[in-house]
């Protein structure tokens, strides 16, 4: 697969990521605690973290991210 279109594909991944996350979010019924979410990201912390940024904006949840490959992760 070329380049930008592996680019392209991790970007819509991850806004589906995005999306459903603030979706899920929204269904807490406004519950007053601070939550938190721990996300394994096999992403460039680069490319990615924008997005978490704009969720934790959004929602106010705190991200625990850890970064590694994706075999890593799995493991």
């Amino acid at each position: 697969m070329p380049k930008r279109f592996r680019i392209l594909h991790g970007a819509l991944v991850s806004l589906g990521v995005f999306a459903l996350s603030v979706s899920l979010t929204a269904c807490t019924g406004g519950q007053a605690e601070k939550s938190s979410l721990t996300i394994y990201s096999g992403r460039s912390q680069e490319f990615i973290e924008p997005f978490f940024q704009a969720f934790t904006e959004a929602t106010g949840i705190a991200l625990d991210i850890r970064y590694g490959d994706s075999l890593q992760i799995t493991i």
